[in-house]
């Protein structure tokens, strides 16, 4: 920790009981900066985590051991076996492991995600190939980080942290120089087990084991070596390699980050489309969550084409469109749009008539297609589709994995358009009236949709936001909203909702977003 964060960290933990949450936490930090403006200044979303880790809890995190077998050589490939040893606070879990190396070395990608063998007594296996090579290239001298993160789902105590981590470090020595000029360097954390035994370590001109407290070394039988003991009362079983023993840790990063429901806000309307109105405008953003939709002018479609408001001209221009024109579906591959009327469509200036089908390529996320439903150079309803995905945006970092974990916390069934998601990559697809009611829009939630003032961004733009405020989300049969920035300020009928906290929202509810009012209302479309 650095020495500025970490007195900064000490003065807020001298205040703490231990047992706040982070809401406490983010208060008691910005009374102490009130209290002592000379402090430097740090992020809140490294200060929480730090503060969080220096109290002890009475969850017994499970243990890593990694036996290196061979250890790691430039140039080689090695295949250390992992075994995760779970406690009684995470039996009747079941582990998933994502590996990840900074800088990265060459290593299958299946590797990184490995998977896991139960063993006879209820723990679990996997190994992990990786070469210290770049690009099957030597890799460069120096430090390398290997991360070791695991997430395990079921059901378990609230109080367990469902995702917990471990870094190791890996020092990679310069060849150049001569073996008596080498360094062997294994920094313990104060709960490993350092296991040398039948390791020559006489081709080490120096060899450093940092240990403490209740850290093990094990030296026995090292060549050029007299048999010792350093295990400071403890053993663990000879392996003729490197064995470490790791207490997992909280990922505090990442518990911090997650998403929480918000308690005044526990359960919502169960529906599978609704309406979002922008009060002080009138234009209403119709939701919906169905992996199929029917386009036409029969007001049984699920979104009506008809040309509106009524009048004579629009009636008539009305009468060209079929009563179910298209059928939207979507597919791992991206968005089909089939024809099933007389007169066919119009996509992206090309017509297509009877049976013929196009394909919205997933290829083509964030960028607009025009769709004309009618007779070529006829009176066409003409739309913009836009599929929305911000996989790389930084507000969206990380938050589809926080959503999968929301949705497996709180036990909520995911839409059929989430595992479509997965492949296309789309958060949303926006549908825009091009040459008619052009006040009223319809986003379909694969699964999130940003809400901001961006058009490029968010599935729902509203002049008078921040370029992305919030999300909605849609799981359960329910919509569920949430800020993604702590300087917006979002309420639901009044009540303040924080930063990493979702409303589940109920027809009737007014939502405000800064200074704009949405009304959140039972499916309706303008005029109909």
């Amino acid at each position: 920790m650095e020495l500025e964060l970490e007195q900064v960290v000490s003065i807020i933990a001298n205040i703490c009981e231990g047992h706040e949450s982070q809401q406490d936490l983010e208060a008691l930090i910005k009374k102490t900066y009130d209290d002592h403006p000379e402090l430097p200044k740090h992020p809140v979303d490294d200060l929480v985590p730090a503060i969080q880790s220096l109290f002890s809890t009475s969850i017994e995190f499970p243990q890593l051991l990694i036996d290196w077998k061979t250890l790691p050589s430039i140039g080689n490939q090695c295949t250390p076996q992992f075994l995760l040893v779970l406690t009684d606070d995470y039996q009747d879990l079941h582990p998933e492991v994502v590996h990840a190396f900074e800088p990265s070395f060459d290593c299958a990608t299946h590797a990184l995600t490995p998977s896991l063998n139960k063993t006879p007594e209820g723990h679990w296996e996997w190994f992990l190939p990786f070469a210290l090579t770049q690009n099957n290239v030597d890799c460069r001298p120096g430090d390398y980080i290997l991360t070791v993160q695991i997430k395990f789902t079921g059901n378990s105590s609230p109080d367990a942290p469902r995702r917990l981590r471990k870094t190791i470090r890996l020092v990679v020595p310069d060849p150049n120089k001569s073996d008596s000029d080498q360094v062997l360097e294994i920094d313990a954390d104060g709960k490993s087990i350092i296991n040398l035994q039948g390791m020559d370590l006489t081709r080490f001109g120096t060899v450093k084991l940092k240990g403490s407290d209740s850290a093990i070394v094990n030296a026995l039988n090292t060549a050029g070596e007299e048999a010792s003991d350093m295990s400071d009362g403890e053993n663990t079983e000879s392996t003729g390699g490197l064995v470490h023993r790791l207490e997992l840790e909280p990922d505090y990063k990442f518990e911090f980050e997650s998403l929480k429901l918000n308690p005044k806000f526990g359960s919502g309307s169960r529906v599978k489309h609704a309406s979002l109105r922008v009060r002080d405008t009138g234009n209403n953003i119709v939701l919906y969550t169905q992996s199929q939709l029917r386009l036409g002018r029969s007001r049984d479609a699920e979104l009506v084409t008809r040309f509106l408001p009524r009048s004579q001209e629009n009636d008539q221009d009305s009468r060209n469109l079929s009563r179910v024109h298209v059928l939207f579906e979507f597919t791992e591959d991206g968005l089909v749009i089939r024809n099933q009327s007389s007169s066919g469509f119009e996509f992206n200036l090309k017509h297509h008539e009877q049976d013929e089908h196009v394909l919205l390529a997933k290829e083509l996320v964030n960028e607009e297609c025009e769709l004309g439903l009618g007779k070529f150079l006829g009176s066409q309803l003409r739309l913009i589709l836009v599929p929305i995905g911000n996989k790389s945006l930084p507000e969206m970092h990380g938050l589809r994995e926080r959503i999968n974990d929301f949705a497996e916390v709180n036990h909520l069934r995911k839409s059929p358009l989430w595992r479509i998601s997965a492949k296309t990559a789309w958060d949303c697809l926006r549908i825009e009236r091009q040459n008619n009611l052009e006040e009223e829009e319809y986003v379909v939630i694969c699964q999130t949709a940003l809400v901001g003032s961006s058009h490029k961004l968010c599935g729902i733009a509203v002049a008078g936001l921040p370029s992305v405020a919030a999300h909605l989300i849609y799981l359960g049969n329910s919509f569920f909203i949430g800020p993604t920035h702590s300087s917006v300020r979002l309420e639901v009928n009044e009540v303040l909702i924080e930063r990493n906290e979702l409303a589940a929202l109920t027809i009737g509810d007014v939502i405000k977003i800064n200074d704009v009012d949405f009304e959140f209302e039972a499916y309706q479309q303008l005029y109909m």
